[in-house]
């Protein structure tokens, strides 16, 4: 039994075979129908019908999530009135099985990285007039041996061994140097020893080591990659009682547009952010708050304790 995502199959080749020397895609997209390990899908039934016991001997599962449709039977047998794939890819509601047709071009679906993410190929069984039923369909046999041979035999048979072909390196997480320097100018009022309230200006020049490969997992900027930030804050403070006094501050800071080298993202791709690099700008805006609260010894003014809560 299997549920093999279509996008998946796509980036498989097959293995013992070749044409010219090149390598054969597990999945191939003739003037009409789909190949499957050179098989139709359709099993040359047209998008009129009728199906039989033993053809198609392949289905298709709608999965709008791209997650794999645990909650619904793989395994089922050929009937007629099951819904036709469009050559898009389109034409199935979430978790709705369907079928491919032989008189159908899928060239559309075959462009739509993300039609092949939602379409997961199933088996069919062998329906109750058939030599044996309930048995998954020869040529369904044949697909899945391919499939199967061509995962065992891509060259990357561990993790590892893809995340140092793609270039990840979880080593060589020291960083030292010098970090960003900020700069807080303030304006602030005092009244008489009890409360205080101040304006603040933030600024912080970029001056830190910045990180030029993301793919170095571990290894991490001095500051803010190459940012410079600009912020405004407020704080504020209160001793109501001679052991008790209390303060916050809260800060809005931009940081401003910079360059820097990102993993390349890829529409449709499975595994996030593990592309070659790329350059982008980025910015972003963030906040801070801190809370504190000073229980201080009358007796002794110069002792207490603190307890302090900062939100970012």
């Amino acid at each position: 039994m299997f549920a093999a995502r279509l996008d998946a199959l796509e980036a498989l080749n097959r293995v013992n075979f070749n044409v010219n020397g090149a390598s054969v895609p597990m999945v191939t997209y003739p003037a009409t129908d789909i190949l499957i390990a050179e098989q139709n899908a359709s099993g040359g039934v047209p998008s009129a019908g009728p199906v039989t016991d033993l053809a198609p001997f392949l289905a298709v599962i709608e999965s709008t999530n791209g997650s794999i449709p645990f909650s619904v039977r793989w395994a089922d047998v050929p009937q007629n009135g099951t819904v036709v794939l469009n050559g898009d890819g389109s034409g199935l509601a979430n978790l709705q099985r369907g079928r491919v047709a032989s008189d159908i071009n899928y060239a559309l679906l075959r462009a739509n990285a993300t039609a092949a993410s939602q379409l997961f190929v199933v088996p069919n069984v062998q329906g109750a007039s058939a030599s044996t039923p309930g048995a998954i369909i020869g040529s369904a046999n044949t697909v899945y041996s391919n499939i199967t041979t061509a995962f065992e035999n891509l060259a990357n048979t561990s993790l590892v061994d893809f995340i140092n072909q793609i270039g990840l390196n979880a080593c060589y997480g020291n960083t030292r140097g010098l970090g960003d320097i900020n700069f807080e100018f303030y304006l602030a009022y005092d009244w008489q020893d009890y409360a205080y309230a101040e304006g603040r200006l933030w600024l912080t020049a970029p001056t830190g080591i910045k990180i030029n490969n993301p793919l170095q997992l571990l290894k991490f900027p001095t500051g803010n990659n190459g940012h410079a930030e600009l912020g405004l804050g407020v704080a504020g403070g209160i001793e109501p009682l001679d052991w008790l006094a209390l303060s916050a501050d809260a800060y809005v800071i931009g940081v401003l547009p910079a360059n820097n080298n990102i993993a390349a993202p890829f529409v449709g791709a499975s595994v996030k952010n593990s592309g070659p690099c790329v350059t982008g700008k980025t910015s972003w805006t963030y906040g801070l708050l801190d809370l504190n609260i000073n229980f201080i010894n009358p007796c002794l003014r110069c002792m207490g304790v603190m307890v302090g809560y900062e939100g970012y």
